[in-house]
Protein backbone atom coordinates (compact mmCIF):
# COMPACT_ATOMS: atom_id res chain seq x y z
CA UNK A 1 0.00 0.00 0.00
CA UNK A 2 1.31 3.34 -0.99
CA UNK A 3 1.29 6.45 1.29
CA UNK A 4 -0.73 9.43 0.04
CA UNK A 5 1.72 12.29 -0.82
CA UNK A 6 0.29 15.66 0.64
CA UNK A 7 -0.70 18.30 -1.39
CA UNK A 8 -1.42 21.85 -1.65
CA UNK A 9 -5.06 21.05 -0.99
CA UNK A 10 -4.35 19.11 2.10
CA UNK A 11 -1.83 22.35 3.20
CA UNK A 12 -4.89 24.93 2.62
CA UNK A 13 -7.48 22.91 4.56
CA UNK A 14 -4.90 22.12 7.80
CA UNK A 15 -4.34 26.13 7.55
CA UNK A 16 -7.70 27.18 7.12
CA UNK A 17 -6.82 29.59 4.06
CA UNK A 18 -7.94 29.51 0.42
CA UNK A 19 -6.14 27.49 -1.98
CA UNK A 20 -5.27 30.49 -3.95
CA UNK A 21 -3.40 32.02 -0.97
CA UNK A 22 -1.45 28.66 -0.17
CA UNK A 23 -0.54 28.58 -4.02
CA UNK A 24 0.69 32.30 -3.58
CA UNK A 25 3.16 31.11 -0.97
CA UNK A 26 4.66 28.59 -2.33
CA UNK A 27 5.03 30.37 -5.81
CA UNK A 28 7.12 33.23 -3.50
CA UNK A 29 4.24 35.82 -4.31
CA UNK A 30 5.72 38.66 -2.34
CA UNK A 31 1.96 40.37 -1.85
CA UNK A 32 1.08 37.43 0.55
CA UNK A 33 1.42 38.66 4.09
CA UNK A 34 5.03 37.64 6.43
CA UNK A 35 2.78 36.11 8.95
CA UNK A 36 0.61 34.52 6.42
CA UNK A 37 3.17 33.00 4.67
CA UNK A 38 4.71 31.83 8.11
CA UNK A 39 1.99 29.89 8.73
CA UNK A 40 1.48 28.12 5.52
CA UNK A 41 4.90 26.89 5.37
CA UNK A 42 4.76 25.69 8.73
CA UNK A 43 1.50 23.84 8.23
CA UNK A 44 3.48 22.80 5.01
CA UNK A 45 6.54 21.57 7.37
CA UNK A 46 4.24 19.27 9.66
CA UNK A 47 2.34 17.50 6.81
CA UNK A 48 5.18 16.95 5.05
CA UNK A 49 4.63 18.26 1.75
CA UNK A 50 6.97 18.15 -0.76
CA UNK A 51 6.62 20.60 -3.90
CA UNK A 52 6.89 18.79 -7.02
CA UNK A 53 9.54 20.86 -8.56
CA UNK A 54 9.56 19.29 -12.14
CA UNK A 55 5.84 19.65 -12.64
CA UNK A 56 6.45 23.25 -11.41
CA UNK A 57 9.02 23.93 -14.25
CA UNK A 58 7.13 22.14 -16.71
CA UNK A 59 4.33 24.49 -16.47
CA UNK A 60 5.87 27.38 -17.29
CA UNK A 61 7.52 29.15 -20.28
CA UNK A 62 10.64 29.88 -18.65
CA UNK A 63 14.13 28.70 -20.10
CA UNK A 64 17.20 28.76 -18.02
CA UNK A 65 19.97 29.87 -19.80
CA UNK A 66 23.45 28.77 -18.99
CA UNK A 67 26.40 31.00 -20.32
CA UNK A 68 29.74 28.38 -20.90
CA UNK A 69 32.90 30.35 -21.29
CA UNK A 70 35.54 28.34 -22.71
CA UNK A 71 38.77 29.43 -24.14
CA UNK A 72 40.11 28.19 -27.94
CA UNK A 73 43.51 26.09 -27.10
CA UNK A 74 42.99 22.97 -29.19
CA UNK A 75 43.36 20.45 -26.14
CA UNK A 76 41.07 20.53 -22.64
CA UNK A 77 38.57 22.96 -23.94
CA UNK A 78 37.24 20.15 -27.33
CA UNK A 79 37.00 17.82 -24.36
CA UNK A 80 35.10 19.92 -21.89
CA UNK A 81 32.46 21.27 -24.36
CA UNK A 82 31.60 17.49 -26.06
CA UNK A 83 31.27 16.72 -22.16
CA UNK A 84 28.55 20.01 -21.37
CA UNK A 85 26.88 18.82 -24.40
CA UNK A 86 26.42 15.48 -23.28
CA UNK A 87 25.12 16.48 -20.35
CA UNK A 88 22.91 19.01 -21.57
CA UNK A 89 20.72 16.32 -23.47
CA UNK A 90 19.35 14.89 -20.04
CA UNK A 91 18.44 18.85 -19.21
CA UNK A 92 16.68 19.98 -22.50
CA UNK A 93 13.62 18.24 -21.35
CA UNK A 94 13.74 20.60 -17.92
CA UNK A 95 13.83 23.56 -20.52
CA UNK A 96 17.67 24.49 -19.99
CA UNK A 97 19.55 26.18 -22.31
CA UNK A 98 23.43 26.38 -22.87
CA UNK A 99 25.46 28.63 -24.89
CA UNK A 100 29.39 28.64 -25.46
CA UNK A 101 30.73 32.18 -25.23
CA UNK A 102 34.76 32.93 -26.12
CA UNK A 103 36.26 36.01 -25.35
CA UNK A 104 37.81 37.97 -28.20
CA UNK A 105 41.36 37.37 -27.07
CA UNK A 106 43.58 35.23 -24.78
CA UNK A 107 44.06 38.45 -23.16
CA UNK A 108 42.57 39.06 -19.62
CA UNK A 109 40.90 42.38 -20.40
CA UNK A 110 39.16 40.17 -22.91
CA UNK A 111 38.03 37.89 -20.42
CA UNK A 112 36.39 40.96 -18.05
CA UNK A 113 34.99 42.59 -21.08
CA UNK A 114 33.29 39.24 -21.28
CA UNK A 115 31.98 38.64 -18.00
CA UNK A 116 30.78 42.77 -17.52
CA UNK A 117 28.77 41.72 -20.88
CA UNK A 118 26.74 39.15 -18.86
CA UNK A 119 26.23 41.13 -16.25
CA UNK A 120 23.32 43.33 -18.05
CA UNK A 121 22.40 40.27 -19.95
CA UNK A 122 18.92 39.28 -19.03
CA UNK A 123 19.05 36.30 -21.14
CA UNK A 124 21.79 34.27 -18.80
CA UNK A 125 20.43 33.09 -15.68
CA UNK A 126 24.21 31.61 -14.80
CA UNK A 127 27.89 31.39 -16.01
CA UNK A 128 30.37 28.40 -15.98
CA UNK A 129 34.07 29.31 -16.71
CA UNK A 130 37.33 28.69 -16.89
CA UNK A 131 38.72 31.29 -14.73
CA UNK A 132 41.64 32.70 -17.04
CA UNK A 133 43.27 34.18 -13.57
CA UNK A 134 43.20 32.95 -10.06
CA UNK A 135 42.12 36.58 -8.93
CA UNK A 136 42.20 38.85 -11.39
CA UNK A 137 38.31 38.52 -12.08
CA UNK A 138 37.06 38.35 -9.06
CA UNK A 139 35.06 42.16 -9.28
CA UNK A 140 33.29 40.88 -12.94
CA UNK A 141 32.55 37.17 -11.07
CA UNK A 142 31.20 39.28 -7.58
CA UNK A 143 29.14 41.21 -9.08
CA UNK A 144 27.35 38.25 -11.43
CA UNK A 145 26.63 37.06 -8.33
CA UNK A 146 25.88 40.29 -6.30
CA UNK A 147 23.19 39.98 -9.57
CA UNK A 148 21.69 37.41 -8.81
CA UNK A 149 23.29 35.31 -12.00
CA UNK A 150 24.83 31.90 -10.31
CA UNK A 151 28.60 31.53 -11.54
CA UNK A 152 30.75 28.37 -10.71
CA UNK A 153 34.03 27.63 -12.04
CA UNK A 154 35.53 24.85 -13.95
CA UNK A 155 38.63 23.23 -14.37
CA UNK A 156 40.98 26.35 -13.35
CA UNK A 157 39.28 28.62 -9.93
CA UNK A 158 38.79 31.83 -8.72
CA UNK A 159 38.72 31.01 -4.89
CA UNK A 160 38.63 33.96 -2.95
CA UNK A 161 35.67 35.32 -5.39
CA UNK A 162 32.20 34.76 -4.32
CA UNK A 163 31.47 32.03 -7.25
CA UNK A 164 29.51 29.66 -5.74
CA UNK A 165 31.51 26.59 -6.27
CA UNK A 166 33.91 24.73 -8.55
CA UNK A 167 34.95 21.41 -9.92
CA UNK A 168 37.97 20.36 -10.82
CA UNK A 169 41.62 18.43 -9.46
CA UNK A 170 43.09 20.10 -6.35
CA UNK A 171 46.06 21.62 -8.46
CA UNK A 172 47.98 21.96 -5.41
CA UNK A 173 48.05 18.09 -4.98
CA UNK A 174 48.52 17.41 -8.24
CA UNK A 175 51.88 19.35 -8.72
CA UNK A 176 53.06 16.98 -5.40
CA UNK A 177 51.73 13.88 -7.52
CA UNK A 178 53.91 15.44 -10.54
CA UNK A 179 56.63 15.57 -8.45
CA UNK A 180 56.72 12.32 -7.05
CA UNK A 181 56.57 10.82 -9.88
CA UNK A 182 59.42 13.15 -11.83
CA UNK A 183 61.40 12.10 -8.82
CA UNK A 184 61.22 8.83 -9.10
CA UNK A 185 61.95 8.72 -12.74
CA UNK A 186 65.38 10.85 -12.69
CA UNK A 187 66.18 8.88 -9.62
CA UNK A 188 66.23 12.17 -7.39
CA UNK A 189 69.06 13.84 -9.35
CA UNK A 190 69.57 16.21 -12.05
CA UNK A 191 68.15 19.59 -13.27
CA UNK A 192 64.56 19.76 -13.68
CA UNK A 193 62.48 22.58 -16.02
CA UNK A 194 59.10 23.71 -15.77
CA UNK A 195 57.63 25.21 -18.97
CA UNK A 196 54.61 27.98 -17.95
CA UNK A 197 52.46 29.89 -20.12
CA UNK A 198 50.88 32.15 -17.49
CA UNK A 199 51.45 33.83 -13.99
CA UNK A 200 48.06 33.98 -13.53
CA UNK A 201 45.97 31.13 -13.73
CA UNK A 202 45.10 29.03 -10.72
CA UNK A 203 46.05 25.53 -11.80
CA UNK A 204 49.77 26.71 -13.44
CA UNK A 205 50.45 28.86 -9.81
CA UNK A 206 49.06 26.05 -7.70
CA UNK A 207 50.60 22.87 -9.88
CA UNK A 208 54.28 24.72 -9.66
CA UNK A 209 53.85 25.41 -5.78
CA UNK A 210 52.70 21.82 -5.09
CA UNK A 211 55.89 20.71 -7.09
CA UNK A 212 58.33 23.06 -5.28
CA UNK A 213 57.06 22.45 -1.92
CA UNK A 214 57.36 18.63 -2.69
CA UNK A 215 60.75 18.78 -4.11
CA UNK A 216 61.68 20.61 -1.18
CA UNK A 217 60.89 18.31 1.01
CA UNK A 218 62.12 15.13 0.02
CA UNK A 219 64.77 15.83 -2.85
CA UNK A 220 66.12 19.26 -1.83
CA UNK A 221 69.22 18.36 -4.00
CA UNK A 222 67.21 18.40 -7.15
CA UNK A 223 67.37 22.02 -9.06
CA UNK A 224 64.45 23.21 -10.46
CA UNK A 225 64.01 26.15 -12.62
CA UNK A 226 61.16 27.80 -14.40
CA UNK A 227 60.92 28.96 -18.16
CA UNK A 228 58.37 31.52 -19.18
CA UNK A 229 56.62 31.11 -22.49
CA UNK A 230 55.72 34.17 -23.14
CA UNK A 231 55.11 33.84 -26.94
CA UNK A 232 53.07 30.98 -27.94
CA UNK A 233 53.42 28.49 -29.48
CA UNK A 234 56.05 28.91 -31.97
CA UNK A 235 58.15 30.56 -28.27
CA UNK A 236 57.58 26.82 -26.53
CA UNK A 237 59.05 25.15 -29.46
CA UNK A 238 62.34 27.04 -29.51
CA UNK A 239 62.66 27.56 -25.51
CA UNK A 240 61.91 23.52 -25.27
CA UNK A 241 64.77 23.04 -28.29
CA UNK A 242 66.96 25.19 -26.58
CA UNK A 243 66.29 22.78 -23.41
CA UNK A 244 67.35 19.77 -25.58
CA UNK A 245 70.61 20.23 -26.41
CA UNK A 246 71.59 20.96 -22.68
CA UNK A 247 73.38 17.52 -21.09
CA UNK A 248 72.28 18.44 -17.31
CA UNK A 249 68.41 18.44 -18.31
CA UNK A 250 67.14 15.59 -16.48
CA UNK A 251 63.41 16.08 -17.01
CA UNK A 252 60.89 18.78 -18.32
CA UNK A 253 57.30 19.60 -16.85
CA UNK A 254 54.66 21.27 -19.06
CA UNK A 255 51.98 22.97 -16.38
CA UNK A 256 49.43 23.11 -19.56
CA UNK A 257 47.89 20.76 -22.10
CA UNK A 258 50.37 22.25 -24.86
CA UNK A 259 52.92 19.51 -22.94
CA UNK A 260 53.16 17.83 -26.16
CA UNK A 261 55.90 19.98 -27.19
CA UNK A 262 58.30 18.90 -24.90
CA UNK A 263 57.50 15.53 -26.31
CA UNK A 264 58.27 16.52 -29.88
CA UNK A 265 61.10 18.65 -29.11
CA UNK A 266 62.52 15.55 -27.77
CA UNK A 267 62.27 13.22 -30.12
CA UNK A 268 63.65 16.12 -32.57
CA UNK A 269 66.88 15.90 -30.60
CA UNK A 270 67.14 11.98 -30.12
CA UNK A 271 66.72 12.74 -26.37
CA UNK A 272 64.92 9.70 -25.28
CA UNK A 273 66.99 10.15 -21.37
CA UNK A 274 64.75 12.97 -20.64
CA UNK A 275 61.72 12.31 -18.39
CA UNK A 276 59.06 14.37 -19.48
CA UNK A 277 55.81 14.68 -17.66
CA UNK A 278 52.32 17.18 -18.36
CA UNK A 279 48.81 17.55 -17.99
CA UNK A 280 46.10 16.03 -20.14
CA UNK A 281 46.10 13.43 -22.57
CA UNK A 282 45.93 14.26 -26.56
CA UNK A 283 46.10 12.65 -29.79
CA UNK A 284 50.03 13.97 -29.62
CA UNK A 285 51.32 12.84 -26.68
CA UNK A 286 49.43 9.65 -26.59
CA UNK A 287 51.82 9.13 -29.96
CA UNK A 288 54.95 10.51 -28.33
CA UNK A 289 54.43 8.22 -25.51
CA UNK A 290 54.19 5.46 -27.64
CA UNK A 291 57.57 6.35 -29.15
CA UNK A 292 59.09 6.77 -25.60
CA UNK A 293 59.84 10.09 -26.03
CA UNK A 294 57.23 11.59 -23.54
CA UNK A 295 57.32 9.82 -20.02
CA UNK A 296 53.77 10.65 -17.72
CA UNK A 297 50.86 12.74 -18.07
CA UNK A 298 48.37 13.42 -15.52
CA UNK A 299 45.17 13.35 -16.96
CA UNK A 300 42.09 15.62 -15.66
CA UNK A 301 39.28 14.06 -17.58
CA UNK A 302 38.27 17.91 -18.63
CA UNK A 303 35.14 15.61 -20.34
CA UNK A 304 33.84 14.56 -16.69
CA UNK A 305 34.30 17.93 -15.01
CA UNK A 306 32.08 19.59 -17.99
CA UNK A 307 29.08 16.96 -17.24
CA UNK A 308 29.60 17.50 -13.62
CA UNK A 309 29.79 21.36 -13.61
CA UNK A 310 26.60 21.22 -15.81
CA UNK A 311 24.75 18.86 -13.59
CA UNK A 312 25.67 20.93 -10.77
CA UNK A 313 24.60 24.22 -11.42
CA UNK A 314 21.51 23.14 -13.05
CA UNK A 315 20.52 20.97 -9.99
CA UNK A 316 20.91 24.53 -7.78
CA UNK A 317 18.66 26.53 -10.24
CA UNK A 318 16.28 24.31 -10.83
CA UNK A 319 15.89 22.83 -7.27
CA UNK A 320 18.12 24.63 -4.98
CA UNK A 321 20.01 22.38 -4.02
CA UNK A 322 23.12 23.22 -2.02
CA UNK A 323 26.51 22.90 -4.13
CA UNK A 324 29.62 23.18 -2.68
CA UNK A 325 33.49 22.44 -4.38
CA UNK A 326 33.69 19.05 -6.10
CA UNK A 327 36.90 18.11 -6.69
CA UNK A 328 37.97 15.38 -8.83
CA UNK A 329 40.32 12.68 -9.41
CA UNK A 330 43.92 13.01 -12.05
CA UNK A 331 44.64 9.71 -13.74
CA UNK A 332 48.50 8.68 -14.05
CA UNK A 333 49.00 7.71 -17.54
CA UNK A 334 51.92 5.90 -19.11
CA UNK A 335 53.12 4.01 -22.24
CA UNK A 336 51.98 0.49 -20.59
CA UNK A 337 48.65 2.11 -19.67
CA UNK A 338 47.56 3.38 -23.06
CA UNK A 339 48.47 -0.19 -24.20
CA UNK A 340 46.91 -1.89 -21.87
CA UNK A 341 43.83 0.42 -22.90
CA UNK A 342 44.17 -0.37 -26.60
CA UNK A 343 44.40 -4.38 -25.84
CA UNK A 344 41.54 -4.12 -23.48
CA UNK A 345 38.73 -1.90 -25.74
CA UNK A 346 36.47 -4.12 -28.03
Amino acid sequence: MYEKSVTLKDVAARSAYSLRTVKKVMSGDKTVRPETRENVLQVAKELGYKKNMAASILATNRIRNIAIILGDYRYFFPEAKAGFRKCHKSWISMKVGIEFLLPKSRTLESSKDLLRSLLHDEKFDAVIMHASSMTELNPEINALMEKGKMVCTFGADAPASKRLFYVGPRAYESGRIAAQAMANYTGGTGKIYIMKQSLVEMQTQERVRGFYDYMSEKYPDIRIEQILISGGVEDYHKKTAELMKLKDVAGVVGTDADCYIIGSEARKAGRKDVVSLGFDLSVETAELMREDYFTLILDQNPEQQAMIALDSICRHLLYNTKMENIFTDVAIVTSEILRYKEKTEY
